[in-house]
């Protein structure tokens, strides 16, 4: 970033500071919280909140409450303002947008969306390519899953027992395995959890390098004895965060590579985490040099906004899905 921009992004911080805070006390929470929210199990809805700080603007690093008190944001919105809040650049290219145009329909091109297409393609790794936008992480999975399964004309898909790929109906009942997924009765068919590759904790009591990928070997061996249909993909994170931020050992995603071509299934690698310079590179893949099939990109991609989710996909599976419909 240009550092320019940095100095006014702390300008901004210290303006919003000085902002008096939006003034809402205790009771009037509790009051539109009881009349007007359905709450949920977690998230945003989740019962209780109303006993926690309400937020009233953020700037920058920091968040101001209801009653005036900062905080520093460490989880970064929710995961989704690597750049801060109300990045100047941002505001300017928000602006921008709502001069110009800010929602077409979708049986429509423009010009917005096309220059983003080029943009994308130009980070991305042979061969990844081609990008599809979608409104949320969750949407973005759902549509990785089916563009796998169409490719290889499978079905049965796996993840990792400690991964967390969305909350959306299907997604958690189906690829939440450590999650959400044993809350539901009726749970999504065709998929299968894979040991973490966890050296701190090894699911297999065993140590890495000496191991050899034990924990890979053996779930792969007990997968290929249950699959209900032929193998369509592999779905990982690739540093687990939910999970405890897992690091995989060197050398992991190579032996998940060569085993998924093995078996003629796709890898689906979900950055939603990690993606577009979280862990020094544009992309986590890349410290490893494996290059997934399909790659989902969330949260910050967006800086907050809805437009943050989309997924990259290799000409080979967009040629497949383009003349199968």
């Amino acid at each position: 970033m240009e550092r320019g921009g940095w100095r006014a992004h702390r300008r901004a911080g210290r303006a919003a500071r000085a902002v008096k805070a939006t003034a809402m006390d205790t009771g009037k929470v509790k009051e539109i919280v009881d009349k007007w929210v359905i709450p949920t199990p977690g998230g945003a809805y989740m019962a209780g909140l109303e006993n926690r700080p309400v937020l009233s603007s953020a700037s920058a690093s920091t968040v101001v409450d209801t009653i005036g008190r900062e905080y520093l944001d460490f989880q970064s919105g929710q995961m989704g303002a690597a750049l801060g809040h109300r990045h100047p650049r941002v505001m300017k290219a928000i602006e921008h947008a709502t001069r110009t145009i800010v929602h077409a329909s979708n049986t429509m091109l423009n010009v917005p969306r096309l220059q983003l297409h080029e943009r994308l393609g130009g980070l991305l790794t042979p061969p990844l390519q081609k990008s599809l936008f979608l409104v949320s992480g969750s949407d973005s999975i759902e549509a990785s899953v089916d563009l796998a399964r169409n490719a290889t004309g499978g079905y049965d898909v796996l993840g990792l027992h400690e991964g967390l790929h969305g909350s959306t109906s299907l997604v958690a009942r189906s690829l939440s395995f450590g999650w959400d997924r044993n809350k539901h009765a009726a749970l999504a068919p065709g998929t299968s959890a894979i040991l973490a590759p966890d050296c701190y904790r090894c699911p297999v009591a065993t140590t890495f390098p000496d191991c050899d990928f034990l924990c890979l070997k053996t779930s792969l061996t007990l997968a290929d004895a249950n699959f209900t249909a032929k193998p369509a993909a592999v779905i990982v994170e690739p540093v687990l965060s939910a999970g405890g931020v897992i690091v995989p050992p060197p050398g992991y995603f190579a032996a998940l590579r060569q085993a998924c071509d093995a078996r003629g299934m796709l890898l689906i690698f979900d950055e939603a985490q990690t993606g577009l310079g979280k862990t020094g590179k544009m992309f986590c893949y890349e410290h490893e040099g494996v290059v997934p099939d399909i790659l989902a990109v969330s949260k910050h991609f967006g800086g907050g906004l809805p437009i943050r989710r989309c997924q990259e996909i290799s000409e080979r599976i967009t040629s497949v899905h383009a003349a199968d419909e």
